[in-house]
């Protein structure tokens, strides 16, 4: 728990007034529960795993997911104990396989994302918008050619 606590990971902690040295530290248990679950190092929250990616707006992943464009993990939030949606690996890897963001690009290219947006655009390369949906700036990357 110090470790954590000293490490960042644990951040809501309390002196307890009436105790001295390790006795008096409080920590909020479900900071531990989640920093402890299991859950949480198989999967991502959309918000994190859509920053992860550099999608700005985690509500165009959640979108994604409710669209049938990529899949989800139905999981326990153990903060809240709500059934919600979260990127497990096996998630990630299929979002991988069919999409590419201006970060993922610029990772697999080696490039600057604005690089790759002129390039982009130079080709005319349109980004992923199903019947106009907007997913800013996601592409599928079957279309994304090798030499770009």
């Amino acid at each position: 728990m110090v470790r954590a606590i000293l490490e960042g990971q644990i951040r809501r902690v309390g002196n307890h007034a009436d105790f001295d040295g390790f006795a008096a530290i409080y920590v909020d248990h479900d900071e531990v529960v989640a920093l402890l679950s299991n859950d949480s190092a198989s999967a991502l929250t959309i918000e994190r795993f859509a920053k992860s990616v550099g999608i700005g707006n985690p509500t165009i992943l959640k979108r994604l997911i409710t669209d049938g464009h990529t899949p989800s993990t139905q999981m326990m939030n153990p903060r809240t104990h709500a059934r919600q949606d979260y990127i497990s690996e096996t998630d990630a890897a299929e979002f991988h396989v069919r999409f590419f963001t201006l970060r993922t690009m610029s990772v697999h290219y080696g490039m600057s994302w604005q690089q790759l947006s002129s390039r982009l655009r130079a080709r005319g390369i349109q980004a992923f918008s199903p019947e106009g949906a907007d997913f800013g700036s996601l592409y599928l990357r079957s279309e994304i050619p090798e030499d770009l």
